[in-house]
């Protein structure tokens, strides 16, 4: 089930998860200053764990601030063009970068262009996981619309692609 409130520039929304054992809030805010951030917290009964950007960071009770667990060390300066750092956020940059170069090293060294290797891709979420996702947003939208409470609905196929194109340009005003 999927519970949400809205504002104009806030979106929060609350969904348990694992049969009720976690509940995960979330929380959109689009009229924070600066630069685009992405933040994900756990919080359990020993402490906190922070995904901040590409970077991890952990934070015990007893502690008084939080240490740095694991620094991204991947480069796409090099690769990319200033359009594109301004256009898609450094996250999502490097997440695409990760997956073409998985996707390369599945095709290298293949004596047979028609064969891959799938373990460099083996990590990619799935087309189940795809399906799952859009199950949630779907739940998302109807909990918008009817301010209830909304039951995530399992997809075993893909929804109507025109409808979600439609909904897509309807948002560009295109």
């Amino acid at each position: 089930s999927i519970w949400k409130k809205q504002k104009s520039s806030l979106v929060t929304w609350r969904m348990p998860l694992m049969a009720g054992d976690i509940c995960s809030t979330v929380t959109l805010n689009f009229n924070m200053p600066g630069s685009f951030v992405h933040e994900v917290m756990i919080v359990g009964s020993a402490g906190r764990l922070v995904a901040r950007g590409m970077d991890l960071y952990g934070q015990k009770n007893a502690a008084a601030q939080e240490e740095l667990l694991f620094k991204d060390s991947l480069n796409v300066h090099a690769e990319l063009s200033e359009k594109e750092f301004e256009d898609i956020p450094l996250l999502y940059l490097k997440g695409m970068v990760c997956l073409v170069q998985a996707l390369r090293l599945s095709f290298q060294d293949q004596e047979d262009q028609r064969t891959w290797d799938p373990k460099p891709v083996a990590m990619a979420a799935s087309f189940e996981d795809g399906l799952y996702m859009q199950s949630v947003v779907d739940a998302i939208k109807r909990s918008s619309r009817s301010g209830e409470w909304e039951t995530v609905k399992e997809m075993v196929e893909d929804s109507d692609a025109n409808q979600n194109l439609c909904e897509a340009l309807q948002r560009n005003n295109l």
